[in-house]
Parts: structure tokens; sequence; C-alpha cells
């Protein structure tokens, strides 16, 4: 199995043209008052290529997949043993908080784009729309997970739900007072530190994942060329992160990277699926892979465990 070739590449590449052309007429001008059609002719493609790309408008400014209602529920899903659904949550905040990630609204610039958001009556409906689809499929993975069918699973997909949309619109209110994304970060993780109070240990405590490791996937090879932003992340990074997920590790010049990761996996899932869900959690975090890199896959379903008696 290799990463996306130069066609997928190119897909990407015209897709994210297209997102910041529009970002940037949504921003001078309102995203009501520019027309699909504007946004094709200066990106210089055709009306048919934008909508084949963002069947709705809406999808311009809020991708379906950077705006997920799963959000929440992959966050969970992929969390390792021992550790339960709010802390996955509240883990994967603060990595997104510290590393100013895009995904969490830190980056130079979000300060244009929320205004815009906020004032358009479609954005707004569907970001609130979006919480609240969150909240029901959480619910749906905590009741999959822990076979209660009772008020609970939904009562804690709420609890969590709310801390999270609570970080965001702090985000939000600090972005558009100015706020530096240094200074909202420091601020916000402050503000996590309250909310892991407040959940509480009923909340912080449901749904531990059992030990289910079956997958401990390695993989090592090149990025694909960084933009000066995800090569600036690295470097904070200092060299190892992504810790709620796995190990990650690059050189100094942020070229080469190594990544090991332990993953749960579905009674039918085989080398080549952990193999692929490895390769999300790097995608998830917006780190291209060249092709050619190395994986490495020990099914510990194989494995056996001799123990000694003393």
């Amino acid at each position: 199995m290799s990463t996306p070739g130069l066609r997928e590449r190119k897909k990407r590449q015209t897709a994210r043209r297209i997102t910041e052309v529009a970002l940037e007429l949504f921003v001078a001008r309102g995203f009501d008052r520019v027309t699909v059609a504007e946004v094709a002719e200066a990106a210089e493609v055709s009306v048919n290529t934008v909508y084949n790309y963002f069947p709705a408008k809406e999808d311009l400014v809020l991708p379906p997949d950077q705006a997920s209602p799963d959000r929440l529920t992959e966050i969970v899903r992929v969390r390792p043993a021992g550790m339960s659904a709010a802390r996955a949550v509240l883990a994967q905040l603060r990595a997104e908080v510290r590393r100013r990630d895009r995904a969490a609204g830190l980056t130079e610039g979000f300060g244009r784009v929320l205004p815009m958001m906020l004032a358009a009556p479609t954005l707004a409906a569907r970001l609130e729309r979006l919480g609240a689809e969150m909240v029901d499929s959480l619910a749906a993975q905590l009741v999959r997970e822990t076979g209660d069918r009772g008020l609970l699973p939904r009562l804690v997909a709420g609890q969590i739900g709310w801390a999270h949309a609570l970080v965001f619109g702090e985000i939000g209110r600090r972005t558009v007072a100015g706020q530096r994304p240094a200074t909202i970060a420091a601020a916000v993780l402050r503000l996590l530190d309250g909310v892991q109070d407040v959940l509480g240990d009923r909340v912080l405590g449901y749904a531990v994942r059992e030990d289910r490791v079956v997958f401990r996937v390695s993989i090592r090879g090149k990025f694909e060329p960084l933009s000066e932003a995800q090569r600036a992340a690295l470097a904070a990074a200092s060299g190892i992160g992504f810790t709620e997920a796995g190990a990650f590790s690059h050189d100094p010049g942020a070229t080469v990277f190594t990544f090991r990761c332990q993953l749960a996996a579905e009674p039918d899932d085989d080398d080549e699926v952990a193999e692929l869900k490895a390769l999300d959690v790097l995608a998830a975090h917006g780190l291209p892979v060249r092709e050619g890199y190395k994986v490495a896959v020990t099914d510990m379903r194989d494995i056996k465990i001799k123990r000694k008696g003393r």
C-alpha cells in the first residue's frame, strides 16, 4: 500500500487553491456577496470543478474532511488503552492548542476569517448543527463501546461536547478581540485545566478503553515538501509529539520521520488496514508522507506470551 500518487496530490493542491481563493473573497466582501462562479473565476477553474470538490458553498469554508460530525468520535475511537473518552478528547485539544493547530483556529489570519463566518447565517447555523451532530455521533460510539443503553452515554457525550464547544468558543472570542495565537493558547490551556476539574471523576472515568491493542505499527520515511507553517510546527514540537496517538519523531531538518503507534482493531482487520489507520493518524496532523516509506506491522494476536511460574 502506498501513499497518494501524483494525481491525488494534484487534486489536493487544486482543492487547497480553491479554498484559499474563496476565503480571500469571502473575507474581503462577505460570504453571501460572493458567488461560486466568482470563486471559480478567481481560482481559474470551472464552476463544475468547484462543485466536484465542494458540493455546497458552505463546504468552501467548512470542508467536510475538516469540519466533520465524527471528529469527537474519531478521537475517542483511536484512544490508547487505559484512557477514558473524556480524557482522550481533553488530551487531543491540549495537543492541538500547544502546536497552534489549524484545526483549533490558532493560526495567524484566522481573526479575519472568523468574523466573516459568524456574520453569515448559513455558516453560523452549520457550526451550531455540527456541534449537535458531534454529540450524537459520540453518544452512539459510547453505546457501542459500553453496551449501555441508558442515559449515561448521552449525558457523558453532552459533557464532552460542552467542553469542546467551550474551548472553541473561547478561542473565537479571543480571536475576534485581536489576541495573538500564543496568548490565546496559554489562556485556553488554563481553561482546559479548569474544565477537567469541573467534569469530575464520573465523566473522566467513563468508558475507559480496555487493553485491546491488536496491532503495533512503525512507519519510517520522508515527508513530501512541507509548507513553512508545517515546518515551523514541527520545529516547535522539538522532535517528538503526538503522544495522544503514538510516538512521533523527526530529524532536525524536518525531512525524515519515524512514527510508532498501537492500534485497536475490528475482528476482520488485517495488516493493510492497520497501515492505513496509522497513515490516517499522520494525515490528521497535516503531515504528508512521501511514497516509498517503510512500514512494519506486528499483529499482536499472533504473538504467544509464555509465563513462567516461580
